[in-house]
């Protein structure tokens, strides 16, 4: 089972790397195409597990996050898929683990072109808790859950993954009873053995979010218009050193147009933030020389902003999409040796 929700993480960031059709995609991530929920909705029903299947957003998923979670991700596979950084990259994940993945994927009817969206929530002290929900075009139904069951019987005959039903609705139970909730036929929902109960409550519109309780500060602080956004708790282990006093952390990714990255670090203390700022900028002067000679163009350096804003630290980096590509071709560069062999191998003669 914990197989199942590595393969839906690396399958919604492998999603881009298929080259599907861009309007496809715009229809999608504008809810014209495929939108969760409808034949809910048409039922009229006032269960609240209609509600929660109805929520065709992420921002309807992160409301699935259980209390308890100290960690959430959230990624717009739709929008990432017509970045140019990942259609530029498209066959490093089509080789390995990932290349199988995707092959089984479409086998099943839910290749990378139906991937919506994901949202990942973890306790980082307990890793039997988290929940990650996924939406992808039929993704929930009962036939898609168990053709998946089939391809990972294939790949691990010991694996537990076996399909039911629990009050009417697909459920999938794997090793220590973690379980995949069919939230509607285009999202399910994975949970940790010891946080099913409270996906099951929150699917059916009761129990607590972690957007009212554990992770509140830091889904206010999150800018969820990004395609790929994050936050953590400060856990007690950060709680020294320079970062002591810090209450918790957030960053974005942006591929609209190259990449753009963002991070912030809360202290809500203003005289902190800005002795912490100081303390990166220095540091970080001594230390950018170093960016030309491992290929690293002068404009991405130069892009690199650290300040303090209230009683945070803020960081951000960009780099355009000729930027990346000249990325792209040292890392193939040195990965290829200085032979022009992979590993460093002298190339044939």
């Amino acid at each position: 089972m914990k197989r199942l929700a590595i393969g839906i993480a690396l399958g919604l960031v492998a999603a881009p790397l298929t080259g599907c059709d861009k309007e496809e995609k715009k229809e999608e991530a504008s809810g014209e195409k495929g939108k969760d929920g409808d034949k809910t909705a048409d039922k009229g029903g006032d269960k609240g597990e209609d509600k929660a299947a109805a929520g065709a957003t992420v921002a309807d998923a992160m409301k699935l996050i259980p209390d308890g979670m100290n960690v959430v991700v959230g990624l717009d596979a739709a929008a990432v898929a017509a970045s140019a950084l990942m259609k530029d990259n498209a066959d490093m994940l089509q080789q390995g683990d990932a290349g199988e993945m995707m092959a089984a994927a479409d086998a099943c009817k839910v290749g990378m072109p139906t991937w919506k969206y994901a949202v990942v929530g973890v306790n980082t002290d307990n890793d039997k808790q988290g929940a990650i929900i996924v939406s992808a075009t039929g993704l929930g139904k009962k036939d898609t859950l168990e053709c998946i069951g089939k391809k990972v019987k294939e790949k691990n005959p010991d694996d537990k993954f076996e399909v039911g039903e629990e009050d009417g609705r697909v459920v999938v139970t794997g090793k220590d009873d973690a379980k995949v909730y069919a939230v509607s036929d285009d999202v399910i929902a994975f949970s940790g053995p010891d946080s099913k109960d409270a996906v099951k409550e929150l699917i059916g519109g009761k129990g607590k979010t972690a957007l009212d309780g554990s992770l509140k500060e830091v889904a206010a602080a999150m800018d969820q218009s990004k395609h790929i956004y994050f936050g953590m708790v400060a856990t007690a282990d950060m709680q020294s050193g320079p970062t002591a006093g810090i209450k918790h952390v957030t960053g974005s990714v942006d591929l609209s147009n190259g990449l753009a990255i963002a991070a912030s670090g809360e202290f809500g203390d203003e005289a902190k933030a800005k002795e912490l700022a100081t303390m990166a900028n220095q540091q970080f002067a001594q230390l950018k020389g170093m960016a030309g000679p491992l290929g690293v163009p002068q404009t991405v350096v130069d892009s690199v902003k650290i300040e303090a804003k209230g009683g945070a630290v803020m960081a951000s980096a960009k780099a355009t999409d000729d930027d990346l590509k000249k990325l792209a071709e040292t890392a193939k560069k040195q990965m290829a040796g200085p032979g022009g062999a992979p590993g460093g191998a002298a190339a044939p003669h």
